[in-house]
């Protein structure tokens, strides 16, 4: 098994006040602004959020002038604003991965790092299918069962042969004679070794 570190967005309370969320939107928006490399292409853009807080900033008028129709715009604000910051928190966790430092640029505040187990089990394959070119198979896992990467083993002369390895769930197997090759896939999380499969892969 092996050990993952994780964390997560920490966006403002439901009952959070205007000046909350005006600070915490605008850290975002400086954030995203400074790093136009990393966030290119962030829905809702920048200039929407700017546009947002300012229309925020502007209803959240002095106590002793509010009313009831400028408590309900000064709401509508908030709301706004917190709609854009939910749109944006998957979008930058979808950027930044796993890279805490990466995901900070952004200006969201993130929560503490979060450990967590995930245990090897068995994987499953899909198919496997003569490839395009010659001497090539095709091979489709239908899950990874928590493994790291996967070894691909050819049997020579009663004799399993290391041919190649592969990470993603999808992956073309190359240098096949041409015919029948019977292999064996084994996952593997870090360098121990979980459950295998065998099958034939016929190339061209």
């Amino acid at each position: 098994m092996s050990r993952y570190r994780s964390f997560r967005i920490k966006l403002p309370s439901a009952n959070a006040s205007a000046t909350s969320v005006y600070n915490y939107g605008n850290a975002v928006k400086v954030g995203l602004s400074a790093n136009v490399a990393t966030y290119a292409s962030p829905t809702p853009t920048v200039a929407q959020l700017t546009t947002a807080l300012d229309e925020l900033l502007a209803a959240d008028v002095p106590k002793t002038e509010r009313s009831e129709n400028t408590r309900n715009t000064l709401l509508q604000k908030i709301a706004a604003v917190m709609e854009m910051l939910e749109d944006l928190a998957p979008y930058v966790i979808g950027i930044a991965g796993n890279d805490r430092y990466k995901a900070g640029l952004s200006g969201f505040p993130l929560s503490k790092e979060e450990s967590t187990v995930r245990h090897q089990g068995p994987f499953g394959i899909k198919s496997v299918k003569p490839g395009e070119a010659d001497g090539t198979v095709d091979i489709v896992l239908s899950n990874r069962g928590g493994n790291d990467y996967f070894k691909v083993f050819r049997k020579v002369d009663d004799v399993w042969v290391l041919h190649d390895a592969f990470q993603n769930k999808s992956y073309t197997l190359t240098n096949l004679p041409s015919g029948t090759s019977i292999i064996k896939i084994v996952g593997y999380k870090s360098d121990m070794p979980g459950s295998e499969v065998e099958t034939v892969a016929k190339a061209l």
